[in-house]
């Protein structure tokens, strides 16, 4: 096996599902706000996942000050926002993605991570989820700004700085948005890898462009491995 091989993951819904994060997230403002108004955290936790799991998603705060107009005393859909991206989530890896680390790891591969989104709360995530135990280089995006989360490529590029590249450097990039995880490292001619399941946000979400699309579709991380060790040289 070449010693240059290379996986890049994407964090969110390919390492773990997004929507243990978002009730995470509004667990913690559903005892916020229980212990504010002096009522069972449940109801405010199941307004919350009912508004996300509605058309209205994107507007559940705003549809719980509505609902409970006391709250206004002490927060604002701002200060929601804020308590929500700076929590600490309870998250854990999905089944199978410790098991693929350490199977890469084994065979001399070298991994990495690109993810979007607010720094903090990226940082939390990694920090719950102690991704420095398997990865060499992690970069969020938005420590530079919101003009470096993908599609821009500088952050491809950084990875190829860091592991280095050569003719015989093969890189990986496992995402799941066909809107943006792709475009940068297919313009690269990395090989990318959609990881596809059910529970994902973006599971049924259809990549716009040709450009857009992965070069590989994998329904789970045994067959992310096998893909990968399959277009290794022995």
């Amino acid at each position: 096996m070449k010693t240059s091989d290379v996986v890049i993951f994407d964090l969110d819904d390919t390492l773990y599902f997004e929507k243990k994060y978002v009730e995470s997230g509004y667990r913690n403002i559903a005892n916020i706000c229980a212990e504010f108004l002096k009522k069972p955290d449940q109801d405010f936790y199941s307004l919350l996942m009912e508004v996300f799991s509605s058309e209205r998603r994107g507007k559940e705060f705003n549809v719980l000050l509505d609902k409970y107009p006391a709250l206004k005393q002490e927060f604002s859909v701002e200060k929601l926002i804020e308590i929500y991206r700076k929590h600490e989530p309870e998250i854990d890896l999905n089944a199978g993605a410790r098991d693929l680390f350490e199977q890469l790891l084994k065979d001399g591969v070298r991994l990495g991570l690109i993810t979007d989104g607010f720094f903090v709360s990226q940082k939390n995530k990694i920090k719950a989820l102690s991704l420095d135990n398997w990865f060499t280089k992690i970069i969020a995006t938005d420590f530079f700004g919101k003009d470096y989360w993908k599609p821009d490529s500088r952050s491809f590029s950084m990875m190829e700085e860091e592991f280095g590249k050569n003719d015989n450097a093969r890189y990986w990039y496992i995402g799941d948005n066909p809107e943006k995880d792709f475009i940068a490292p297919n313009l690269k001619g990395w090989n990318t890898v959609r990881y596809r399941n059910p529970e994902q946000i973006r599971f049924s979400l259809n990549p716009p462009s040709q450009l857009h699309e992965s070069k590989y579709e994998a329904d789970s991380y045994t067959n992310i491995f096998k893909l990968i060790s399959n277009n290794y040289d022995y």
